[in-house]
C-alpha cells in the first residue's frame, strides 16, 4: 500500500442513494391532474376571449344607434400575469342614443349595470321593458329639452310613474 492513503471499508461506507417518495402510478395521476387543470384554464380564457369579442360586435352596433359605451375591467386580481388585460373588459354603462336600438341590444349584455337617457325617449312600453332587465340596477333619466306639451302631451310620463314602473331600480334624474 502506498503510505497515506488507506482503503475505506466499504461495509462503514454510507451511500447515500435518491429515493422516490412516490410511486410512478402516482406520478402519472399528478401529471394527468395538472394537464386537466390547465385544459380547464385554458377553455375558460377562451370563454372569455370570445365573451369579450361578442361584447366588442354589440357595442358597436350601440356605437352605431349612436349610444357611448363604458367599459369595466372583470381580470380577477391573482391573473394580473395571463393574457390580454382587454379579455376581461366588459360593458357596464350605456348612455344615450336611440332607446329603442339600445333595448333591443340590453338583453345581450349581462354585466351593463346602468343606463343613462333622457326622458323624451322614454315611452311606458321603454320603461316596462328596462323593468324586465335584471341585471340593469341604476336608471339616470336625464330631462334636458323638454318638448313642447302639443307634440307629446299624451306621451307625458311622471316622475312618479317611472318610479313605480322601475321600483327595483335605483332611479336618478337630472334636471
Amino acid at each position: 500500500m502506498m503510505a497515506g492513503i488507506e482503503k475505506a471499508d466499504p461495509a462503514s461506507t454510507k451511500y447515500r442513494r435518491w429515493r422516490l417518495w412516490f410511486g410512478l402510478r402516482t406520478l402519472l395521476i399528478a401529471v394527468t391532474v395538472v394537464g386537466v387543470l390547465l385544459a380547464a384554464g385554458t377553455v375558460w380564457y377562451h370563454a372569455q376571449e370570445n365573451e369579450y369579442v361578442r361584447q366588442q360586435a354589440i357595442a358597436q352596433r350601440l356605437e352605431s344607434c349612436g349610444a357611448q359605451v363604458t367599459w369595466e375591467q372583470h381580470r380577477p386580481a391573482c391573473l394580473g400575469w395571463i393574457g390580454s388585460p382587454s379579455t376581461f373588459k366588459r360593458v357596464a354603462t350605456v348612455v344615450g342614443g336611440n332607446l329603442d336600438c339600445v333595448l333591443n341590444e340590453l338583453p345581450d349584455l349581462p354585466d351593463v349595470r346602468e343606463v343613462v337617457t333622457s326622458n323624451n325617449q322614454l315611452t311606458r312600453e321603454d320603461l316596462d321593458r328596462l323593468a324586465k332587465l335584471d341585471q340593469i340596477t341604476k336608471v339616470t333619466i336625464g330631462y334636458g329639452q323638454r318638448p313642447t306639451p302639443s307634440e307629446n302631451a299624451a306621451e307625458e310620463i311622471s316622475p312618479d310613474e317611472i318610479d313605480a314602473r322601475l321600483s327595483q331600480k335605483i332611479v336618478v334624474k337630472l334636471p
